[in-house]
């Protein structure tokens, strides 16, 4: 164990959160059987081992539960569950704003601070000279604290707390405040550190290039839970794929609410549609215990939910369990180590009904959903499985009663739902311009060269624009194509016109035109489509054109792939040739 700097073992946060003041009050004074109050767990079941010298990234998103973990290691508040074992003086860096005296200046913080430490005052007159080089801050290192930036506290703090060589150092995204100088000085230190004293670094960053540069091995933590752990490349790496997935759900969802015209501009960013599961009982049903719910959209899973593990209640995660009096689960059930559950029961006179929610960015009512569930079936009676479609709830499937007590999985397709209404408002329109409309623009997609649509697009992968539109009356309709690409802050990258085409269109029938990018030479980034079909565009004319329907910037898309050096919208492509002074000339 001498080796071991930090042990962890099934290490576990709850916090209660109350549903009253009086509910607190009973509990603090020991009656807690008559307060009222939900279990949040914002750990569960977390194992880690750290050795002496190590410098571990974690990484993860807001709310996953990194600074509590980091505030049970530095012994800040203690575990509800589980083993901490942490073997040497630590030095933790959590949040600005702790730890100096606002009214002190940056000088008198240092001393108090090495004082505070145990250094002698020559010892400390040493230091306060090395800390005040290495924080370059000395014009302002007699001035208080509370003058201080984000930034220059940040500097101050760190170079204080490195400066006494502690045997763990623990860092929470102070350094991210800070100028990219400034930062990169810090992780110099801190390889320094663990190189020559053997300091164990905890490094919290939403920096993934700061986390590779420094740490060997990296922890990615999201909602209470390790979920992957090994070395950094490979964890962050995987970490990237995964919020590029969540980035392409955003902006395939925003696409299509905009092409549906039925959503305030407010949520074209973020999620906008539920989907309620109902667990319903029937009387006298016993036993019945739910461990795991997945939705799938097309057959790609794109939520679970554990329920009884970490932050299961928290409704700021896009799929949770509703804990309320209408919602009868019980508290979180231990069914084996590491896996849990919740209860649903009733009795001889009432039913029991317990909620599930998912939050999408937008239903689709084009896909098709699944839910699987993963569940200990009822020793008696029955569960109804319903689902609400905007108007009242569906059933769509039966859970039976059995002796068995091993984990059972069912999956089956939810009904077709009828989430939204569309909303005529002038604040929820797409933004359209005023043309004929004799020929109507019915929906953009944008895909890749198999047909799959997509929204993030990799740097040289085939891109395609497809517009379906119609005409309204039957005949023959001459019409110019037409998109221009901007990129997202308005900047007009290229504009890209077919040629005039005389077409005969039925009435309402669905008609396809497609747009092609064989080869995207793009900029990392975010950028945007505007669509038009135009009757005739003059050339001299550009300010009036004729069009029939034209949907200004609606149609959103990412490039990611090339090198963080090139900060160009577009790459052209281009030769290079040097010429020899003996008149030679070589391509480069």
């Amino acid at each position: 164990m001498s080796e071991i700097a930090i042990s962890l073992k099934n290490v576990s946060k709850m916090y209660k959160l109350y549903k009253s003041k009086r509910a607190k009050i009973l509990d603090l004074l020991g009656l807690s059987i008559f307060s009222d109050y939900e279990e949040f767990w914002a750990l569960k079941d977390i194992n880690l081992e750290v050795k002496k010298g190590e410098r571990i990234g974690i990484i993860g998103p807001n709310g996953a539960g990194k600074s509590t973990l980091l505030k049970i290691i530095s012994g800040n508040i203690s575990p509800t569950e589980g083993d901490v074992y942490v073997n040497g003086d630590i030095q933790p860096l959590l949040e600005i704003g702790t730890g100096f005296h606002p009214e002190f200046t940056g000088r008198e913080n240092i001393r108090a601070s090495l004082a505070y430490m145990g250094f002698s005052s020559s010892q400390i007159k040493e230091k306060e000279e090395e800390i005040i080089e290495f924080a370059e801050l000395d014009e302002f290192i007699d001035q208080p604290v509370k003058t201080y930036s984000s930034g220059m506290y940040s500097r101050l703090a760190f170079s204080t707390a490195t400066a006494v060589e502690p045997d763990i150092l623990i860092i929470d995204e102070i350094l991210g405040v800070g100028d990219a100088y400034f930062a990169s000085k810090c992780l110099d230190r801190m390889k320094k550190l663990t190189e020559e004293s053997g300091t164990t670094v905890l490094f919290v960053s939403h920096d993934l290039t700061s986390v590779e540069r420094l740490c060997e091995r990296c922890i990615w933590i999201e909602r209470g839970k390790i979920i992957m752990e090994g070395p950094t490349l490979d964890v962050t790496k995987a970490y990237s794929r995964n919020i590029r997935l969540r980035e392409e759900q955003r902006l395939r969802a925003k696409n299509l609410k905009i092409s549906l015209g039925a959503y305030k501009k407010i949520s074209l960013e973020s999620y906008a549609d539920t989907i309620i599961l109902r667990f319903i009982t029937s009387k006298n049903t016993d036993g019945f215990i739910l461990h795991k719910v997945s939705l799938y959209q097309d057959k790609k899973k794109t939520h679970e939910l554990l329920l009884g593990d970490a932050q299961d209640t928290n409704s700021t995660h896009s799929c949770w369990v509703l804990v309320d009096r209408t919602s009868r689960w019980t508290k979180p059930i231990r069914i084996t180590h590491g896996i849990w559950g919740r209860s649903l029961a009733s009795n001889s006179k009432v039913e029991a009904q317990g909620i599930v929610i998912f939050v999408l960015y937008a239903y689709d009512k084009n896909s098709s959903y699944e839910i699987e569930l993963h569940y200990i079936p009822p020793k008696k009676g029955l569960i109804y499985l319903e689902v609400y479609d905007g108007q009242d709830y569906k059933r769509f499937g039966v859970l039976n009663a059995s002796e068995s007590r091993n984990i059972n999985r069912f999956k089956t397709y939810l009904p077709k739902l009828k989430l939204r209404k569309e909303i005529k408002t002038k604040d929820t329109r797409v933004s359209r311009w005023p043309g004929s409309r004799e020929l109507i623009i019915d929906k953009v997609i944008l895909t890749n060269s198999f047909g799959d649509e997509k929204s993030l697009f990799n740097v040289g992968e085939e891109l395609r624009l497809k517009i379906y539109f119609s005409a309204k009356k039957e005949g023959l309709y001459p019409v110019i194509f037409c998109a221009v690409l901007y990129r997202i802050d308005g900047i007009r990258v290229s504009c890209h016109l077919s040629k005039k085409t005389n077409l005969y269109l039925k009435k309402d029938e669905k008609n396809l035109v497609e747009l092609i990018f064989k080869d995207l030479n793009l900029g990392n980034g975010n950028y945007v489509f505007s669509v038009a079909l135009y009757k005739e565009i003059d050339s001299y004319i550009l300010s009036k054109p004729e069009v029939y329907d034209l949907i200004d910037k609606s149609y959103e898309f990412q490039v990611v792939g090339r090198s963080p050096l090139d900060g160009a919208i577009f790459n052209h492509p281009s030769d290079w040739f040097l010429h020899m002074p003996n008149n030679s000339v070589q391509k480069i």
